[in-house]
């Protein structure tokens, strides 16, 4: 009990030697990770608000060079745009004066240029006559002659390509489809500034009449691409033709599985839809102008076609510098979405540029390097809810979303350094735990060996007595009485037997002191086995006789010889046998026995040990004997081995070296 006592005592110790330690080694990693954490959650915020100001400032910038370039270019070159490169970001171009906006269809003077050379002059009457014959005389050939002396009398390009887009139609109508369909794909050619007085570009009357022919609709296709790369410059009812033209082409290429021509197809589409927006743009304008102004007068950003544009305007066309307002103060801004009236407060006119919103986003990362810090901006919104955020003056109602890429290598660093700490608490948790557990481990078996020897002096005090009290009083009975001589010799033979049992108990505990001590020392001879084996069934024989137990040998041969010491061969035989009267059933039979749990088959031959079974039926025994038995038998070279089931007996299996 005070053994169990200490055990407990011993292990609450070190359980608190170990346990403090390491509870306040993780509160420390905790209070690192923790620490770590807010450092990290810092930095990324204010990574995050820099990154966020920095794209907007960048948006800026880029959108108004892009637009101040533009709108000095518009300046310096006029409307008639076929000259001039445009970014491909740019989508619409336009004039605003007093809120009110005008297309380049309406500023590029091409319907008064229209007006001023169809409709007057000797080329005008000359093509009424001309009309005349067709539509109302119905005098086809006439009016084929008619045109094409028209056509011969003028080098104008407008002229000669609106009059050949009449022999077009008169040549379709005497049957002469193929002549006809040459002259219309000679004017789809021409730049869309030769328009009539609707703005509409003279090529899409061309493309339109020769749409419906299988053979000339990749013609149509490659011009309606080609005019799909420039900024929108279409009247309304150009637009609303070149959409038509557009669902023609989709009707005939419907059948389409060539990836690239599908792909063509799309972006014509897309353009046409444009078109519409850039009309509805213009009537909507009124509504839209005072979202481009942010503070006292200065022309800032919006957004139109379901957030898909960006618009802003630049300075007033007429100062030729071309002044970038963008960099205004922004102190007093209202807040983003108040469309307040002050826009009116500043009537002057300017360009409107409008931009692809997607494309200026992909533009001001590529060139403000923003992508190589870890983040990156959704398409700009006119939605105002989380996680989307305002851009800031002087964008009004225009909000963008910071999303971070997939690992950034200041999340890896983070992530290293959290792993760091993580591992570096585990191994040495790790390491006091395996060092609590070895000293665990040792103070364990300090203690069970401190019992076993605490079992071994009691049960050796025992075994001493027992003999040693047999002794006396057989010894004082002889003494002091006079028995008859069979009485006599019976009480020596168990004086005998008993001084044998108590020197062979010595001779064990002496044994066993020298083998811990590795003074042990064997005297080693060739000696024949019988002889040994016999006189240790002669030193068993009065108690295998007084407990009527039937001992059978067998000796296959008499001349079996080995290199050992008789008397630790016969100690070892003495121990086995007596072993066996000890842990045998009421049977008197050696080949009889309690047997041994599996559990403690293993563990028989270690110093001290006693089997439960043994313990539990009180046999007498100090746990010496099968330890010196193995000692003796390995000593000499060889080997033993024990089967046992228990409740039917255990059979020992010595095996030695023979000469």
């Amino acid at each position: 009990m005070a053994e169990h006592s200490l055990s407990k005592r011993r292990l609450f110790l070190g359980l608190i030697a170990v346990g403090i330690p390491s509870l306040a080694l993780i509160g420390l990693g905790v209070g690192l990770i923790l620490q770590e954490s807010q450092l990290e959650e810092s930095r990324r915020t204010e990574k995050f608000e820099d990154t966020f100001k920095s794209f907007s400032t960048s948006l800026e910038q880029t959108a108004g060079r892009l637009r101040n370039e533009t709108a000095f270019r518009i300046l310096e070159h006029g409307w008639i745009t076929r000259g001039i490169e445009f970014d491909s970001a740019i989508v619409l171009l336009g004039s605003v004066n007093r809120g009110e906006l005008r297309l380049p269809w309406q500023l590029n003077g091409a319907v008064e240029l229209f007006n001023r050379k169809i409709h007057s002059g000797q080329f005008g009457r000359a093509l009424l006559r001309a009309e005349r014959l067709e539509f109302t005389n119905g005098a086809t050939e006439q009016a084929v002659r008619a045109y094409r002396r028209i056509i011969s009398s003028t080098q104008d390009t407008l002229q000669r390509a609106y009059t050949r887009l009449s022999l077009a139609r008169v040549l379709e109508k005497s049957n002469l489809e193929e002549e006809a369909d040459a002259i219309r794909l000679e004017v789809l050619e021409l730049p869309a500034h030769f328009s009539d007085d609707f703005g509409v570009p003279l090529f899409l009357y061309a493309a339109q009449q020769i749409v419906q022919n299988i053979l000339y609709v990749d013609s149509v296709k490659e011009v309606l691409l080609s005019h799909a790369r420039f900024p929108l410059h279409f009247s309304p009812q150009a637009a609303y033709l070149y959409r038509a033209i557009h669902d023609s082409l989709r009707a005939e290429s419907s059948a389409l599985t060539e990836y690239s021509r599908r792909q063509q197809l799309a972006e014509i589409g897309e353009y046409a839809q444009k078109t519409l927006w850039s009309i509805r743009l213009q009537e909507d304008f009124r509504t839209v102008y005072p979202r481009l102004v942010f503070q006292a007068g200065e022309h800032g950003y919006g957004l139109y076609a379901n957030d898909t544009w960006l618009l802003s305007i630049s300075a007033d066309t007429s100062d030729s510098s071309g002044a970038d307002s963008s960099g205004a103060d922004s102190s007093g801004v209202n807040p983003p979405g108040a469309d307040s009236s002050r826009a009116n407060s500043s009537d002057n006119g300017g360009v409107l540029v409008v931009f692809d919103a997607e494309t200026m986003v992909r533009k001001t990362l590529d060139e403000s390097s923003l992508s190589a810090s870890g983040y990156n901006v959704q398409v700009l919104s006119s939605e105002s809810s989380p996680p989307n955020r305002w851009l800031g003056p002087p964008f009004s109602r225009i909000y963008a979303q910071l999303i971070a890429l997939e690992t950034t290598a200041e999340q890896q660093g983070f992530m290293n350094r959290i792993s760091f700490i993580i591992l570096a608490m585990a191994l040495i948790i790790g390491l006091m735990s395996l060092g609590f557990y070895l000293w665990w481990r040792d103070t364990r078996r300090e203690l069970i060996t401190a019992k076993l020897r605490s079992d071994f002096v009691s049960s050796v005090s025992h075994e001493l007595k027992t003999p040693l009290t047999s002794i006396r009083m057989f010894a004082e009975t002889l003494r002091f009485r006079s028995p008859p001589d069979e009485i006599r010799d019976d009480y020596l033979d168990t004086i005998i037997n008993e001084s044998s049992r108590l020197t062979r108990l010595l001779n064990n505990v002496l044994d066993f002191s020298k083998i811990e001590k590795n003074t042990k020392n064997y005297n080693l001879d060739t000696v024949l086995l019988e002889p040994i084996v016999t006189a240790a069934l002669d030193t068993m024989e009065y108690p295998f006789r007084a407990q009527n137990f039937d001992v059978q040998t067998r000796i296959e041969s008499p001349d079996i010889r080995v290199n050992g010491d008789p008397d630790a061969l016969e100690q070892v035989i003495l121990n086995l046998l007596t072993n066996a009267m000890k842990f045998s059933t009421d049977r008197t039979e050696i080949e009889w026995g309690i047997g041994i749990k599996a559990d403690d088959v293993d563990l028989i031959f270690r110093d001290y040990f006693r089997a439960e079974n043994a313990v539990q039926m009180k046999a007498p025994g100090t746990g010496l004997g099968l330890s010196l038995v193995r000692h003796v038998v390995e000593a000499h070279g060889g080997q033993i081995d024990v089967k046992s089931t228990l409740g039917k007996g255990s059979t020992f299996l010595i095996k030695l070296p023979l000469l």
